[in-house]
């Protein structure tokens, strides 16, 4: 078994696995006599240089009492890309605990450094890379919003907690927390507390008590427009325009979603795609004329032929709940929209996409 062990990710995973590695040095105690904590957090580089300083010091020094001895490097920032790993008295420390971890730590000694992120490129990984057990732990979102690794996560969490979720509280929950795991497990312990043992949560409870912890990407918005999803899509805006979203970021989210989505409609018209109907569903593409493929060649427009095919069906589900009308009166409204927005109005410009989502997505009697 190696002693060194290098844990980079989720700080909830990446503590409970150090957690782990070290409780046979604790004894059952609290290890505060075997065990060396030193906090790797830090701004700057003189604060990266005495956390290494301090890291050093700790390996070189025997255990208590001549036992065996823990070194803890928690959320070593410094380890990632970052101007702080390129000041040449952090390089010159990175280097010399690198010697020391080749050279073999004193015996019944083991380290463990946690870090959210880290360089590859950096030569202190390529040193110690195949004298370290490395461990990446923690839940990779996708582009466009949360992805089914989260939500396995977020159902595991609830089984084990022994809450019963109601139909899509596992998707906002989510959606709410990411995937920071400290934030999903603090968040479904307030849920089992509230439901009681074995208790049931709706999506109206997940509202009520969870917070929108994460920051929500402008993909999340352009999602729930192109489910024609008026309220949510209008709690989102809400949400990013208080997170301090850019409305032209936003704006261009949704722009993009209409233009991607036009492009589907008329392939599905013109029978260039359709979606199949059997097993999980699937977009087929037939042959299309030349002069369409041309038309992406001057890349404004991206080929839903080279979109990763379930992320091509749940587009072309989108396409189908709007008419072609319909997109060409939203893209005229957010053209509009674009236009207010870089005018001197005084309209607020959470109002003006707001009310662009209403004339977009509201039941035409309310138009």
């Amino acid at each position: 078994m190696k002693s060194v062990h290098i844990l980079v990710g989720d700080e909830f995973l990446c503590d409970a696995r150090a957690r782990e590695l070290l409780a046979p040095l604790a004894g059952g105690g609290d290890g505060s006599l075997c065990i060396e904590k030193i906090d790797g957090r830090a701004e700057k580089a003189d604060a990266a240089a005495a956390s290494l300083s301090a890291c050093l010091a700790a390996v070189r020094t025997v255990g208590f009492f001549g036992q065996g001895k823990g070194t803890w490097l928690q959320s070593a920032s410094f380890l990632g890309a970052s101007s702080r790993a390129s000041s040449q008295e952090v390089k010159s420390l990175c280097e010399a605990l690198a010697a020391e971890i080749k050279a073999g730590l004193l015996p019944g000694h083991v380290l463990v450094i946690t870090a959210p992120a880290i360089d590859k490129r950096q030569s202190f990984f390529k040193s110690v890379e195949k004298l370290a057990d490395v461990e990446i732990l923690g839940i990779a979102e996708r582009q466009g919003g949360v992805g089914k690794a989260t939500h396995d996560v977020v159902a595991g969490v609830l089984s084990d907690a022994g809450v019963r979720p109601g139909p899509g509280v596992v998707q906002l929950l989510s959606e709410r927390t990411g995937s920071d795991m400290r934030t999903v497990v603090s968040e479904v312990e307030k849920l089992a507390l509230y439901a009681g043992g074995g208790g049931r949560i709706s999506v109206e409870d997940v509202e009520l008590l969870v917070p929108v912890s994460r920051e929500l990407p402008a993909w999340d918005l352009a999602d729930a427009f192109g489910r024609r999803d008026l309220r949510r899509s209008l709690l989102l805006l809400r949400q990013l325009m208080f997170q301090g979203a850019e409305p032209m970021l936003l704006l261009s989210a949704l722009r993009g979603r209409v233009r991607d989505l036009a492009v589907l409609r008329e392939a599905l018209d013109r029978n260039w795609a359709h979606l199949s109907s059997g097993g999980r569903g699937a977009v087929l593409w037939r042959e299309w004329p030349e002069s369409a493929s041309a038309a992406f060649d001057d890349g404004l427009v991206k080929d839903p032929r080279s979109i990763h095919p379930y992320r091509a069906l749940l587009l072309c589900e989108q396409a189908k709940s709007f008419t072609e009308h319909e997109l060409i009166v939203a893209r005229r409204i957010l053209v509009n929209c674009c236009r207010l927005l870089l005018s001197s109005s005084r309209c607020q410009p959470g109002w003006i996409l707001e009310m662009a989502l209403l004339r977009i997505l509201a039941p035409s009697r309310a138009k």
